[in-house]
């Protein structure tokens, strides 16, 4: 919508320059995960997909897709909105948070990243980032430690074409090196990511679509008794991890005063 726009546009509003994306968190997003876990003394466990969220007097019994159940007094759920729609919750969830949730939208983007043997950009004196309008339409540096990569949003009807194909990678690494010879010749490998196609996600961000802001996006972010909710799409710095950690420091400040 024109007015969650101008919302997420007011968040970059004092910025310049190369502010836009000016932090970065040192070893990458999962060092902070191990640091989290690590504080509370406990490992995490994949591949379990949460089915059911029951409440009753004693706090919260979650179900999973394996037959497994969890006992816990408060559950803080950061499932994004096209994953939440799939738990079952009894009792159910107020009308108010169903409707947040369901018209939440999921952004069709997909990510691309290319490692290389150098960091060939900076040969050119250039930082990595370019906006384009090649089909992948945002290029920027994640370089991690000393190995070189560059990452690329493709986003829109672009994103399913890049789903579809064979091989996404090389056929974006040839597009980059039609402008970039250096990049054919320092390739070393890469990795694609389809966020819409990705059943744990079910889109790479949320995005508030027309008439959402007025209507249904009260509902998405307040508890429901022990059941907290978080993540980029119950922020007011919605989209990105920025807006993860608002939800983060929310839920906090909700259950200390629980």
């Amino acid at each position: 919508s024109l007015l969650g726009w101008l919302a997420n546009g007011l968040l970059y509003a004092d910025r310049e320059g190369g502010e836009l994306s000016a932090f970065r968190i040192p070893g990458g997003s999962s060092s902070l995960m191990r640091a989290m876990l690590d504080g509370v003394g406990e490992e995490p466990s994949y591949h379990r997909v949460l089915v059911r969220v029951e409440r009753d007097g004693f706090g919260v019994r979650l179900g999973f897709e394996d037959g497994g159940v969890e006992r816990v007094d408060r559950v803080v759920l950061t499932l994004p909105p096209s994953a939440l729609e799939r738990v079952v919750f009894d009792p159910p969830l107020s009308g108010p948070k169903r409707c947040a949730v369901e018209g939440m939208g999921m952004g069709r983007a997909v990510k691309i990243a290319w490692t290389f043997s150098r960091a060939w950009w900076l040969d050119r004196n250039w930082g990595g980032s370019l906006q384009c309008d090649l089909p992948f339409q945002q290029t920027w540096d994640s370089t991690l430690g000393e190995v070189p990569v560059l990452q690329a949003y493709v986003c829109g009807e672009e994103s399913v074409r890049f789903s579809r194909s064979p091989d996404p990678v090389g056929e974006s690494l040839a597009m980059l090196a039609d402008v970039f010879p250096e990049a054919r010749e320092t390739f070393v490998r890469g990795r694609f990511h389809d966020w819409p196609g990705d059943p744990y996600a079910g889109g790479a961000f949320s995005y508030l679509p027309c008439g959402y802001v007025l209507s249904d996006m009260a509902g998405i972010a307040p508890a429901e008794g022990p059941i907290h909710f978080a993540g980029e799409h119950t922020a007011v710095w919605q989209g990105f991890i920025e807006g993860a950690l608002e939800s983060a420091e929310r839920v906090a400040d909700e259950i200390a005063a629980a």
